[in-house]
């Protein structure tokens, strides 16, 4: 809020008089709103997962006397899409209202918009801290969790990456900092923690391990927010400001939302189709490649067609015609389809790592690896910024084409690393969810059947087949060695 405050500031008119005083008001409020953002943004996800009442698989009756499975793998991945559209409602807003405002007004009430907006939540948090279900501090475990790790590193380190890969995969990777096997002389002070602690730092520690790509996919995301505006602005685009076509990634993800969460994922796991966070993510890898090919045709396209070829909007002047007035004939809303597969990979990649940095971390470390999931889009930005050289005339074709193989590749060893986990997705849900629980428990936050409403579960399938097979495996199972007749075959619960 005092962030937004200052850059409402600095763009005042009469401080904007003094360049020098408004820049440095201006670089306060962007060092103070990072700081903001990085701990509104690792807790908020959190809080949110927090609300989840069932902790594991859970049989709960409903009024039909019929019995269903609430699995919280499938209320997390619905919960984090609806999540997503209301980030996306917003953003939309946002980029209409606020881009308006700065050419009618000026940039002082494009920042004041926000700011307004801004203050809504204070007030809705104030009064919903009572409601909210929130899991008591019990300290951090950052210096703890540094001092394993490298302990762990320095007891299995090998100048040969393959030997140390085979080591970091091996079950006993952790051992050497359990304190029941390490011997009591040899025990450090700090190792106050137990065995099942170091368990579940590996759980979170492969969870980081799985956003090590990510900067791969953030890269091509980010060319919506400046490469491809630029792009805009090289076409026909009318008296429609350049920023304006950029809000069809917000629309379409809004579509998107709908579409997945109402029936493409409901349909997948009618047909038993194990569509798991890995599978997710690699397909988003993919689409953001083909996002990026689709912005390298069409700026060879516009290349192709304005009388100034690969200079179009440069300050020159090429056969007598001053091409920073020039545009390719080739209508702004082409962009839709660079826009369309961008958020269609949002939905795979972005608002699954949202669920896998809680599914995959144990309950006490999912804002740090929350965090974690965050810090690659700040790396993302820093390779960026490598790339700048590209980004112009007449390199904006090989901008696109380079930021498509970097996402095909990334994609490829994304899924060839953590196959492993995608094979086992089911299994590693079922111990990680006994381990919240058990986690609710402790906190005396535990949920009974009674505080379910039976009467809420309106997209739960029930059926009484005599075999079916898990959502998330292949494997088939008999209805009465799973739960009596009840059928795995539930998509989500409340939160």
């Amino acid at each position: 809020m005092v962030g937004h405050i200052l850059l409402v500031i600095s763009a005042i008119p009469p401080v904007l008089d003094n360049s020098d005083g408004a820049l440095a008001c201006f670089i306060i409020a962007i060092i103070i709103m990072g700081l903001g953002t990085g701990c509104f943004k690792s807790n908020c996800s959190v809080l949110i997962i927090d609300q989840i009442k069932i902790k594991e698989q859970t049989v709960v009756p409903l009024k039909s006397g019929e019995r269903v499975i609430v699995d919280p793998a499938l209320t997390t991945e619905r919960l984090y899409l609806w999540f997503y559209l209301m980030i996306n409602i917003g953003s939309f807003c946002g980029q209409i209202g606020m881009v308006y405002a700065e050419k009618w007004i000026g940039f002082w009430l494009a920042f004041l918009l926000p700011t307004l907006v801004f203050i809504i939540p204070i007030p809705v948090l104030w009064i919903g801290r009572k409601i909210y279900t929130v899991a008591p501090p019990d300290g951090s475990v950052l210096k703890n969790a540094v001092r394993v790790c490298a302990l762990a590193i320095r007891k299995n380190w090998s100048w040969n990456p393959k030997t140390f890969l085979r080591l970091w995969k091996s079950p006993h990777y952790w051992d050497c900092a359990k304190p029941s096997l390490v011997p009591e002389h040899d025990r450090k002070s700090w190792m106050t923690y137990d065995d099942q602690w170091v368990d579940q730092l590996s759980c979170g520690a492969k969870a980081c391990f799985i956003f090590l790509l990510f900067p791969l996919y953030w890269v091509c995301y980010n060319q919506i927010s400046n490469n491809l505006i630029i792009q805009g602005g090289q076409m026909d685009i009318g008296s429609t400001p350049n920023e304006i076509p950029g809000t069809l990634d917000p629309i379409f993800i809004i579509v998107f939302v709908f579409v997945f969460n109402l029936a493409v994922y409901p349909l997948l796991d009618r047909m038993r189709v194990p569509f798991t966070p890995i599978k997710r993510i690699t397909v988003g890898f993919f689409t953001a490649c083909a996002a990026m090919i689709f912005s390298a045709v069409l700026q060879h396209y516009i290349y192709a067609k304005n009388p100034c070829g690969n200079r179009v909007g440069d300050d020159i002047v090429i056969n007598g015609i001053d091409c920073s007035g020039t545009n390719a004939n080739i209508t702004v809303w082409v962009q839709a389809g660079s826009y369309g597969l961008v958020a269609l990979s949002e939905i795979f990649a972005a608002v699954t790592s949202l669920e896998v940095a809680v599914l995959l971390a144990p309950t006490n470390m999912r804002s740090i690896i929350m965090a974690v999931s965050l810090f690659t889009t700040a790396f993302a930005s820093a390779i960026n910024e490598a790339f700048n050289p590209l980004s112009k005339n007449p390199l904006f074709v090989a901008n696109y084409t380079v930021f498509a193989c970097l996402s095909f590749v990334g994609g490829i060893l994304f899924y060839l690393m953590f196959m492993g986990i995608d094979r086992n997705q089911e299994e590693l849900n079922l111990v990680l969810q006994h381990s919240a629980k058990n986690a609710q428990d402790n906190n005396d936050t535990s949920v009974t059947h009674a505080d379910f409403p039976s009467d809420s579960h309106t997209d739960l399938h029930v059926e009484k087949p005599t075999s079916t097979t898990d959502f998330r495996t292949d494997k088939p199972t008999t209805s009465t060695e799973a739960h009596d007749d009840v059928r795995f075959t539930v998509e989500e619960g409340t939160s």
